[in-house]
């Protein structure tokens, strides 16, 4: 049976999800989190808990999901998609849109920037560690946020149903969805195009009552790990097991480090929650997570360029199935 898609998207778990469906407990929970919710692929494709979350800390793909979650709004979504064009020019619009939203952790983060400033540039030795950290987040984000040296501020903040058409379009029409560039050849006609927009009815239909958050997942994440009704699929971007570089830094728009990775580790280690992590089997995840269940799965990528690139995927899980 063919599964459910919003659309396609990097990391998406189109073969793994099927997998992630049949092992989440649904007879001893009743609220269900994602809280690295990307293209929500499992959650698209799970039988329903009475309480589902997403929760992503983009603002395209949560303004896309919520949107999705009210029937009213979806069809009017799905019309003004039916409206677009496959083209740049079209990609072109959608990107500049997205990367126009000042969202709610770009402004935490020149928020907590701004109450070090002073110190950066008068003090800069005598920096805390997380004063450094907070230092690191800004720079990252300026390099996103802003074309020129200094933030520029957008007075513009698009609507939800802007961004909502904006993001569908971007990861439909770029390359490997990966929301980057423009591709050329993934529809042959404006009409496949089209066609492709009309599955979107049943997504729509999957989606009602969804709760939609924008929040950093560890933070998310706190407020349920020792909710035993809970049940939580956490997928966050893949860690070379070979370099303990995050693979989704040249793709994602909040970037992780291997530090990232091990935080979230530490926090979810112990968790009462019934929870499923899936990553690639590296040292990190292996320790961290040694108490855990696991399902491998052999994969062949092309990560490092490297066609056939041999890698165990792992399903870690902390229940008895």
């Amino acid at each position: 049976m063919k599964t459910l898609s919003m659309f396609g998207y990097y990391g998406g778990k189109a073969k793994l999800a099927p997998v992630i469906c049949d092992i989440l407990d649904y007879a001893n929970t009743n609220i269900y989190i994602e809280p690295f919710g990307g293209a929500c692929r499992t959650l698209l494709n799970k039988p329903r808990h009475y309480t589902e979350i997403y929760n992503d800390s983009s603002a395209g793909l949560c303004a896309f999901v919520e949107i999705m979650s009210n029937k009213d709004t979806a069809y009017e979504l799905i019309r003004r998609l039916y409206n677009t064009e496959y083209s740049p020019e079209q990609f072109e619009w959608a990107l500049n849109l997205r990367n126009s939203v000042d969202d709610p952790i770009w402004k935490q983060v020149k928020s907590d920037y701004n109450k070090i400033k002073e110190k950066v540039n008068n003090n800069p030795q005598g920096l805390t560690r997380d004063e450094l950290y907070i230092k690191k987040n800004y720079n990252l984000l300026k390099k996103l946020y802003s074309p020129g040296k200094d933030i520029k501020y957008i007075p513009y903040i698009p609507s939800s149903m802007d961004l909502a058409v904006a993001t569908y379009i971007i990861y439909t029409q770029s390359r490997d969805c990966m929301g980057k560039d423009w591709s050329r050849n993934k529809y042959k006609s404006l009409d496949d195009y089209h066609k492709s927009i009309h599955k979107l009815y049943d997504v729509a239909e999957r989606l009602e009552d969804v709760i939609v958050c924008q929040a950093d997942a560890k933070f998310m994440l706190k407020k349920y790990l020792k909710n035993e009704n809970v049940c939580c699929y956490a997928d966050p971007s893949y860690l070379d097991p070979d370099t303990n570089v995050d693979l989704g830094n040249n793709v994602y728009k909040h970037q992780s480090t291997y530090k990232d990775h091990e935080a979230f580790l530490d926090l979810v280690a112990n968790a009462t929650c019934k929870m499923v992590i899936s990553n690639y089997d590296s040292d990190l995840y292996r320790t961290k997570l040694s108490r855990w269940n696991r399902i491998e799965i052999p994969v062949k990528t092309t990560v490092g360029g490297i066609k056939n690139n041999k890698r165990l995927e792992v399903i870690w899980y902390n229940y008895r199935i």
